[in-house]
């Protein structure tokens, strides 16, 4: 994994269905379906769909992850007990805030290189411990007054207007510069964890779309080449970057270009607002977007530790010099942009939170310690993630795609004492899977990308 992160990203290719005769390209990049092509042959949508309909009919001839699964399973099966952080913290100290999320920052531990991943400690620091009980911090010295955890499960839908191009597991692909033309490109390139990300989403036709924290806008434009939506607002964290992802918006949307894909008269009228909020968005909202205007899905890729250009890039990252402070600020701001996204989903609407990054202090304790924190005045349910987990694990051969479910300990071991009415919506572990974690491999180079789906409550 740690050569993968330093190795290039893998990319596929996201075609614009609303470039000027794009059904000549898609058609001819169909035919180069053989295995001596140099050029991204697999239809990513349509193997989705092929497998998720397999997965329908109860066919159980689904390829397994390799190795990773089983490793999984034999950890969290151990009865030894086992950290999940590099700092000096143990997690059976009553005392820890449940807010300081800084104490997760290994700010104080100094750890080699030759040290690492030769610990216990560190070698299984992207699963969970089941005797892990995350930032509790009970009235008295009781410990059974653990929450029960509200998990829902919905059916995907895959969008079938995306085409995208993604080569196998291992292969090396060439992708040519794109053609502009008329203010438009004729595709661009994506990781496919971010196309998991708008998938997540479960986008449906007329749905009114938030992009929190929009960096590239690569997820903004994923979503309008589906064509399901009614209007979407891309949220900057930095004004710097509103000329590049207005600029990206504006190659990849419908701009009344007529052409053989852009038969959805309705995704021609889109409304699409770029604002830059700096600190509270709901002031945005109650002065500048009508009242009777709901949001119905809402996406909060939260800024992070950021794995794979923190170590690429040079000294503008988190780990840089003289980003001490900005480091230990991440959690709060990762955990007021998901308050902020749930306060202002509409009741029966969506939140997906997602990360770039492998780290559990920024991945499952932001979730737990939302839940903890905000589930007495939100109302609200986690989704279950195991039928996309279903389906991209049965298409392991063809994309290549690692993906690890992730499990809450926090709540996996309250779903005991469950009532027996309680059963339909609080699955047991077995069934459920509370989040998605994307890893990187050298033969299939996605991610990282951490995802989690909230649904807000009436």
């Amino acid at each position: 994994m740690r050569i993968a992160l330093l190795m290039p990203p893998k990319k596929a290719i996201l075609y614009n269905r609303y470039f000027p005769n794009v059904g000549d390209t898609i058609s001819s990049s169909y035919n180069n379906d053989g295995n001596d092509s140099f050029s991204p042959n697999i239809n990513f949508i349509q193997t989705l769909i092929k497998h998720q309909n397999s997965l329908t009919n109860n066919v159980s001839n689904a390829d397994k992850n390799p190795v990773i699964i089983d490793e999984l399973i034999n950890v969290t099966q151990s009865d030894s007990r086992r950290r999940q952080f590099l700092t000096r913290y143990s997690p059976s100290d009553e005392t820890m805030d449940t807010i300081n999320l800084n104490e997760f920052m290994p700010s104080t531990e100094l750890i080699s290189e030759n040290e690492m991943y030769t610990r216990e400690c560190d070698t299984d620091f992207t699963f969970y411990s089941k005797d892990y009980y995350g930032m509790i911090k009970e009235d008295g010295n009781d410990s059974s007054g653990l929450q029960s955890l509200k998990v829902l499960t919905e059916n995907f839908h895959i969008p079938e207007k995306l085409c995208i191009k993604c080569s196998p597991p291992g292969r090396l692909v060439t992708i040519p510069h794109p053609t502009y033309l008329n203010g438009q490109f004729n595709f661009n390139t994506i990781d496919l964890s971010s196309v998991i990300t708008i998938l997540a989403l479960n986008l449906q036709k007329n749905d009114n779309m938030v992009n929190m924290s929009t960096f590239s806008g690569t997820k903004s434009v994923i979503a309008l080449q589906t064509g399901l939506l009614n209007r979407l607002l891309c949220v900057l964290r930095s004004p710097s970057r509103s000329t590049h992802v207005q600029q990206m918006i504006n190659t990849f949307k419908a701009s009344g270009i007529i052409s053989e894909e852009n038969d959805d008269e309705q995704n021609n009228n889109t409304k699409i607002d770029i604002v830059y909020s700096h600190d509270d968005l709901a002031a945005y909202f109650s002065n500048d977007i009508d009242k009777d205007y709901k949001f119905n899905k809402i996406l909060v890729n939260v800024p992070c530790s950021a794995d794979r250009y923190a170590i690429t890039s040079g000294d503008s990252h988190v780990f840089g010099m003289g980003q001490a402070r900005l480091r230990a600020q991440l959690p709060k701001i990762q955990l007021n942009l998901l308050r902020q996204a749930m306060e202002l989903c509409q009741p029966n609407g969506y939140v997906v939170y997602s990360t770039s990054t492998l780290s559990p202090s920024q991945n499952q304790e932001i979730i737990q310690s939302f839940i903890l924190n905000h589930s007495n005045n939100i109302n609200f349910a986690l989704i279950n993630l195991k039928p996309l987990y279903d389906l991209l694990t049965a298409c392991y051969s063809k994309l290549g795609i690692k993906v690890i479910p992730i499990h809450l300990p926090l709540f996996d071991n309250n779903n005991n004492n469950m009532s027996k009415e309680d059963h339909d919506t609080n699955l047991s572990s077995n069934n459920t899977c509370h989040g998605l974690l994307i890893i990187p491999s050298i033969s299939c180079n996605y991610g990282p990308t951490f995802i989690v789906k909230f649904k807000r409550l009436p």
